[in-house]
């Protein structure tokens, strides 16, 4: 199988529809949301205020449910679901996409390959504002997940864990007899990232699209592979 993965949308269906796009021309057997397809309007340190409508706590998801609609998609929940779930906990009035995105597992598997969000991930430090798998995370031969907001890819082998060089439009080889954390990065803003997992091959490619009109100072090499995190 061939896994289309995208994360962390937050509401912006602009940068959805140019990687859904990208993410077509690769016939993926499989489109995969690893949750926080929607953001929710709401702090989490503000989850005492009275809410007497749903549009307080999330934005329509007319333009993300157009985006998505007649594709073989996979879902996980995020932890935006999750603290909307807590602000509507009534999903009679929830609109239905979200209700969908509310009620996701938060893990879903294969014999190879763990999708999720990676917020209910034990995490450590690995310097200023950037985190990695902990060495005890899920023994599972692939790990894919978003949350961090950073494409990433870590390789874990006999107890210690090692940071991968990510190269845009580069497949690399997935780990064997060992694990692989993949962090598809995020779907939103003007320089949104996806994944490419196929199964069979046992690979990943990381891919970043811009969402910057014609004749931007966004170039074509800049998006396609001379970003190394």
């Amino acid at each position: 199988m061939r896994y289309a993965v995208f994360s962390d949308v937050h509401s912006d269906h602009a940068a959805l529809r140019t990687v859904l796009s990208a993410m077509a021309g690769h016939r993926p057997d499989w489109f995969v949301s690893l949750g926080d397809l929607f953001d929710c309007k709401i702090s989490k340190h503000a989850l005492d205020i009275s809410i007497t409508d749903a549009g307080q706590v999330v934005d329509p998801p007319g333009e993300i449910a157009l985006a998505l609609r007649g594709l073989p998609l996979i879902l996980v929940r995020g932890n935006q679901e999750e603290r909307i779930t807590r602000l509507l906990p009534d999903q009679r009035w929830t609109p239905v996409w979200v209700a969908a995105a509310m009620t996701a597992p938060v893990s879903r598997t294969t014999e190879l390959l763990m999708f999720t969000h990676g917020h209910e991930l034990p995490w450590r430090a690995a310097g200023p504002g950037a985190w990695c798998p902990d060495p005890e995370a899920p023994d599972r031969p692939v790990v894919v997940h978003g949350h961090h907001h950073h494409a990433r890819r870590y390789h874990r082998s006999g107890g210690h864990l090692y940071t991968r060089t990510v190269r845009f439009g580069q497949a690399v080889p997935l780990a064997d007899h060992s694990t692989d954390f993949i962090n598809v990065g995020p779907c939103h803003g003007r320089r949104p990232t996806w994944a490419l997992i196929d199964e069979a091959a046992r690979t990943v490619t990381h891919y970043q699209e811009c969402t910057c009109r014609a004749g931007s100072s966004c170039s074509t090499q800049t998006r396609r592979g001379s970003h190394t995190y």
